[in-house]
């Protein structure tokens, strides 16, 4: 389904087909994805569909989670148990890293010496850089090294 749309444009709920899935819970209970990734590549879009799956009493099955680990299988049928919850958020926290290294044209497993940068610009007569508070632009870039 919607084979051709990438989470990392599109949230779940605006996805053609996954959306139109989403707008009935009753039909169903339980989603299941191919690989994590193919689901959600933010902690944004993660919070949101985790509180859905919570609203709705969901599971949430992923074959393929993150990293190529194996199934992973979130249960939301108990509103008692944040554990779901937690989890998935700390595997969303795993799938913006990725994708924020794929957008950089760098592999995942480097993302922790920082292909991607945040830099300030200067907006200053002196060429001084400052932050927002000081009239300065923020914006992110990737550097390729």
């Amino acid at each position: 389904m919607d084979l051709d749309v990438s989470a990392l444009n599109f949230s779940p709920f605006t996805r053609p087909q996954l959306g139109k899935w989403l707008a009935l819970p009753d039909e169903y209970d339980a989603i299941v994805w191919w690989r994590f990734d193919r689901a959600v590549a933010s902690m944004s879009d993660m919070h949101d569909l985790a509180g859905w799956a919570k609203e709705h009493r969901k599971m949430l099955v992923f074959e393929e989670g993150v990293g190529s680990a194996g199934r992973l299988v979130f249960d939301f049928r108990n509103p008692m148990d944040p554990l779901s919850e937690l989890m998935m958020m700390l595997f969303a926290f795993a799938a913006q890293v990725e994708s924020l290294t794929r957008r950089c044209g760098k592999p995942a497993t480097t993302w922790n010496v920082g292909p991607c940068s945040w830099t300030v610009a200067s907006s200053s007569a002196s060429g001084e850089a400052s932050g927002p508070a000081g009239g300065g632009s923020t914006s992110r870039e990737c550097h390729s090294r």
